[in-house]
């Protein structure tokens, strides 16, 4: 009797789950994408395949590379649509399962298997050449004949930080960008970036110093004694080298602490 009454009261919690949730079923021939819709109140005209962002001033369609406040992407006929309110108005946002999304050449044709993220282009996903925030996966090819024509492919949607170049290459590229970073490291990492930048800078500056110096006093002791040309021209090599060393130790140690 206690199992049957566990049983029970699980069913009619599932239910009552759904129920407040107003969850709306499309017809197999009706759906428009494989997954689970929310509606959203975007200030926008939106049509399928529109990527969405959320901003402080609402829902909008996305118009940042890698844009991190993605939220989803339109689709009016979604196998689920879940509503917190019978009466709720707004579009259907996909923002789990497969979904069809608007992508352009702007970084080239599409594979099978690609990252696709937003663009700087209203609404509309490229393929993702870099790390930051992916959109999805690409579930098919695409080629195009101009970097602005806007096509659908379904996505896998994802929504996530990617790494896709090599760990040295992008903390060194990035470095400078801890704005950015902070959105998605941790802030341990973000503090690495902190420590890795300061280091850099020091080095160029360091070594700009020198070599400046080095020029400066080389044109002035050339000028009091032009006999002594050939020890000059040594001595402000031998800076120079001194300057490289310099900055590519500050480069290595950079990368040894990026990699702890």
């Amino acid at each position: 009797m206690k199992k049957l009454s566990v049983l029970v009261t699980g069913v009619a919690l599932f239910f009552a789950f759904f129920v407040f949730l107003n969850v709306e079923q499309a017809n197999a021939e009706d759906v428009s994408s494989i997954g689970i819709a929310t509606y959203m109140d975007v200030n926008a005209q939106v049509e399928d395949g529109d990527i969405i962002s959320g901003t402080s001033k609402g829902y909008i369609l996305s118009r940042t590379t890698y844009d991190p406040q993605v939220v989803g992407v339109v689709a009016s006929r979604p196998a689920i649509a879940l509503k917190t309110k019978p009466d709720q108005e707004g579009v259907p946002v996909v923002n789990v399962g497969t979904v069809i999304t608007k992508v352009s050449g702007s970084n080239g044709n599409i594979k099978k298997g690609d990252y696709v993220t937003s663009s700087d282009t209203p609404g509309v996903g490229m393929k993702a050449t870099r790390n930051g925030y992916i959109v999805g996966q690409a579930l098919e090819d695409i080629s195009f004949t101009d970097k602005k024509t806007v096509e659908l492919i379904n996505v896998s949607l994802n929504l996530h930080f990617m790494q896709i170049s090599s760990p040295l290459n992008n903390s060194i590229l990035q470095i400078f960008s801890i704005s950015q970073m902070a959105t998605y490291e941790e802030p341990i990492k973000v503090f690495k970036y902190v420590v890795a930048a300061t280091i850099l800078m020091m080095s160029f500056g360091f070594g700009f110093l020198i070599f400046s110096r080095a020029i400066n006093s080389g044109i002035q002791a050339l000028g009091r004694n032009p006999l002594a040309g050939r020890m000059i021209q040594l001595s402000i090599i031998f800076n120079v080298i001194l300057v490289i060393i310099i900055i590519m130790s500050g480069v290595g140690i950079v990368w040894l602490f990026l990699r702890i």
